[in-house]
């Protein structure tokens, strides 16, 4: 019997181990299986772009385009259509009642007419007494003064909880103030006292430390090859002197497969370019736990707050 049991709890561990392996297994796969995306633009005559985003594999992808007949974009899950912008949406039919079932409702059958004609109803005459002027005036003028005690109380209440409600807003606020000691910080006040943190000796190196996570992210964002070919210029041939001195303090980074040919002469600008890059969830997610774990951080926040 006792073998019984633990072939049973065995079993058991054994499928709870396969569910959470499965559980891992899936999480490090959406962390660290990459977004990539990859686009395309142009401008010659016409603005002209389009590009696409595939994740897990292809398992989930994601196609956009740009004319001048506006964004068109479509979304797929393996090999279903799960949103096609150039198809329209079925609006739901309004539920028009049948006409013929209401009439037959509306007017009453031939028996119920004749029943109607052999019993009429006898109408009852209202005997209406005779009043005098003097008693019709004491009358209107009982139910003016009824009425206008009838508003009046009911204005009164009204007025009665507005001022409890104020009276209690104002109460805890008070309590608020007299537990903590002082007034809530507004949030310019808590920037600056955030600011006179950071400046610190203590905390010197937390922004430089948030900063260099900050950049690391945004560098495992941005697109990894870089294709162009753009020719530009200004009215000002001074301008268009600025934007390629600007630009060309870049030019290790991008010189092999970027052209940008200014035009001095007149104002311009037309040119394709192709970009393409990934992302990584889990690079992401690491940096920031890195960023909220750290204890100065931690510590900057709780003061600020």
């Amino acid at each position: 019997m006792l073998g019984i049991v633990f072939i049973i709890l065995k079993s058991i561990l054994l499928a709870l181990l396969g569910l959470v392996l499965l559980l891992l297994i899936l999480v490090n796969i959406i962390l660290w299986v990459p977004i990539r995306y990859q686009a395309y633009g142009s401008k010659y005559d016409a603005i002209l772009a389009y590009g696409k985003v595939d994740y897990l594999f292809g398992l989930i992808r994601v196609r956009f385009r740009y004319d001048g007949d506006g964004i068109r974009y479509e979304v797929k899950i393996l090999w279903f259509k799960v949103y096609d912008s150039t198809v329209p949406r079925k609006n739901k039919k309004a539920i028009k009642k049948n006409p013929i079932k209401d009439t037959k409702k509306s007017y009453p059958d031939e028996k119920e007419n004749k029943l109607i004609e052999e019993n009429p109803v006898e109408e009852k005459k209202e005997v209406v007494a005779e009043v005098p002027q003097e008693s019709k005036e004491t009358i209107i003028e009982t139910k003016n003064n009824r009425s206008k005690e009838q508003a009046s109380a009911s204005k009164e209440p009204i007025k009665d909880e507005k001022s409890l409600k104020s009276k209690k807003a104002k109460k805890t606020k008070k309590q608020k103030k007299a537990k903590n000691g002082k007034s809530e910080p507004s949030l310019w006040e808590q920037i600056q006292s955030g600011i006179e943190l950071l400046r610190s000796e203590k905390h010197k190196g937390v922004l430089k430390f948030v900063l260099g996570k900050v950049y690391k992210m945004i560098k495992s964002i941005l697109p990894r090859h870089i294709e162009a070919d753009i020719i530009f210029g200004f009215d000002d041939p001074a301008t268009t002197g600025l934007v390629l001195g600007g630009v060309s303090m870049f030019y290790p980074c991008y010189g092999k497969t970027v052209v940008i040919i200014p035009n001095f002469e007149e104002v311009m600008f037309e040119g394709d370019i192709k970009i393409r890059g990934k992302i990584v969830i889990g690079v992401i997610v690491y940096y920031g736990l890195r960023v909220i774990i750290d204890k100065r951080v931690r510590s900057i926040i709780k003061a600020v707050r």
